[in-house]
């Protein structure tokens, strides 16, 4: 079963729904996920997960590069309540390159329209940060897209077998995605970890030699 924990006091608050902003880069601790995925960001709506069939169609995936982190930042303040300096942005780009990812629009000039940040902690272990999608463009199979696009590039980077992230337990909506669709299993429940009391989900997806989640896979192919 899962691990119950208690985490005193979340320093960082970096998940939806309240808190102060996310520590600096340089800070050791875990940081939450801060995801917007299927109508509502996490912390939750109701409204039914995105279709990753359509993904092809509506948006495509790509490596964020320096010129993207004005954007990636305008996005997160749009969409989520936590937000971060430019200087963590810039800080995850160079340390940990091709795990931020940006979503893009191809019907307007390929603007980005979503992003998603993500590190290596430790040897075989990723961490997705933060992903968020504006409004207009959820539902259509973007979030499920970029996460398994960065997943893809943990394995392919980095030899990654393990990915977690950590969700609020009130994001219904978000937990179906990652526990139905993408394969993510509840690790442990890490008590009053957000600034506002709320206990934080700290899931984890193992994934077999091929990089292929053991419990799910949700059908976009990876990267050539």
């Amino acid at each position: 079963g899962a691990t119950v924990r208690a985490a005193a006091g979340s320093g960082e608050a970096c998940g939806v729904g309240g808190g102060a902003p996310c520590a600096s880069p340089s800070a050791p601790a875990r940081t939450v996920a801060s995801f917007s995925v299927a109508g509502g960001s996490v912390g939750g709506s109701s409204a039914a997960p995105d279709a990753p069939a359509l993904a092809a169609e509506r948006v495509s995936i790509r490596a964020a590069v320096a010129g993207d982190v004005a954007r990636m930042k305008a996005i997160n303040e749009a969409v989520l309540p936590e937000n971060y300096p430019l200087s963590f942005y810039a800080h995850h780009l160079a340390e940990w390159p091709g795990l931020q990812l940006v979503a893009c629009a191809p019907d307007d000039a390929g603007a980005v329209v979503g992003y998603c940040l993500a590190k290596m902690e430790g040897l075989g272990r990723g961490h997705i940060l933060s992903i968020a999608m504006l409004p207009e463009h959820r539902n259509c199979g973007a979030a499920t897209a970029i996460m398994t696009r960065v997943t893809a590039e943990m394995r392919r980077r980095y030899s990654a077998d393990t990915v977690t992230l950590n969700v609020r337990k009130s994001n219904a909506a978000a937990l179906h995605v990652y526990t139905s669709k993408l394969g993510y299993e509840l690790s442990e429940v890490l008590r009053s970890y957000y600034a506002d009391g709320e206990d934080a989900m700290h899931l984890m997806l193992k994934m077999d030699e091929a990089g292929v989640a053991g419990k799910a896979h949700s059908g976009v192919a990876p990267p050539p």
